[in-house]
């Protein structure tokens, strides 16, 4: 197989105007694939970055937490539908630059990689087949791992979290 140009981008922020990964946690809560008492470890940050007190990083963070703990062991069925859900609804909500250029790079043959902080939240992204491949950044105390994967494949029963690994 012949070289192929590649380009690379973030979905949350670059390609989507918002965050994929908050509506899924927000209308995961919101059908009781979540416990509504999730809401609350990032409600505080939330509003703290809506008034302009407070970091994004901080309100993304609490998301990504909540997402990570309470998405082990839920039914894959139903987090795959809602993401779908999210997606078919949300799907306009990219920026017209973004969305023009990854139209026109596909076009002329690019091999586009979709990164994300999560793994899962772009995996249905990916199988609309919007992108290539996909990646997802695995962040750890002792440093961070980029994972990648072709064809993304589900678990059969339920969602398990991918295993972490650190680099030295």
């Amino acid at each position: 197989m012949g070289k192929r140009p590649v380009a690379v981008f973030d979905i949350d922020g670059t390609v989507f105007r918002s965050s994929l990964l908050i509506e899924l946690v927000e209308r995961l809560i919101d059908k009781g694939i979540f416990p509504q008492s999730a809401r609350q470890v990032y409600d505080v940050e939330r509003h703290r970055w809506l008034d302009r007190q407070g970091d994004y990083g901080a309100y993304i963070g609490k998301v990504v937490q909540v997402f990570a703990k309470q998405l082990k062991g839920a039914p894959y069925d139903e987090v795959s539908n809602i993401a779908g859900e999210v997606i078919e609804e949300k799907h306009d909500r990219v920026y017209r630059y973004t969305r023009d250029l990854v139209k026109a790079l596909k076009k002329q043959g690019y091999f586009l990689l979709a990164i994300s902080l999560t793994l899962s939240s772009t995996s249905f992204l990916i199988s609309s087949s919007r992108f290539s491949e996909m990646a997802s950044k695995r962040v750890t105390k002792t440093g961070c791992v980029l994972e990648a994967r072709t064809n993304p494949q589900p678990s059969p029963k339920s969602i398990r979290t991918p295993s972490i690994s650190t680099v030295g």
